[in-house]
């Protein structure tokens, strides 16, 4: 039913917990079948994310697509990462059968929830946590925030 590398991220996930130290948390749940995802962000001032981790309840897709997608966001920028779409993360796995194609859309509301509230830390930060900003704003505002 599944492949090599689903069963290879299931049984050794990689990058699993709290990650200390993290500025984006997320977390998304299947409300049908049961499964929550929380994934973990530390992004630098070059809003690229450097670490990232997860905590996972559900089934063996769910697992392995957050597994390999921890491994797939370090070195992307947090607009590159919600680029990313339930299709790219089932390819992070090699495919799922279709009736699992549900996980990645699971973990793709975590990768989302936690650049929002990336987002959401960094205007706090900088006074504007009233402010409704286009997310070019908030990466200009940490570029900012790194040169001084």
């Amino acid at each position: 039913m599944y492949n090599e590398i689903v069963i290879d991220h299931f049984n050794n996930p990689r990058n699993v917990g709290e990650l200390k130290g993290c500025n984006g948390i997320g977390t998304s749940k299947s409300k049908e079948y049961g499964d929550v995802v929380k994934l973990f962000l530390k992004v630098n001032t070059n809003v690229v994310i450097e670490e990232a981790s997860f905590k996972t309840v559900g089934n063996v897709a769910t697992i392995a697509i957050s597994s390999a997608l921890t491994e797939k966001l370090v070195g992307l920028t947090v607009d590159k990462a919600t680029k990313l779409t339930a299709a790219d993360l089932c390819e992070l796995v090699g495919g799922l059968p279709e009736g699992k194609k549900y996980s990645a859309i699971i973990v793709k509301e975590a990768v989302d929830d936690a650049v929002k509230n990336y987002r959401k830390r960094l205007m706090k930060g900088a006074g504007l946590h009233k402010t409704i900003l286009k997310p070019e704003l908030i990466t200009k505002i940490a570029n900012m925030k790194k040169k001084k």
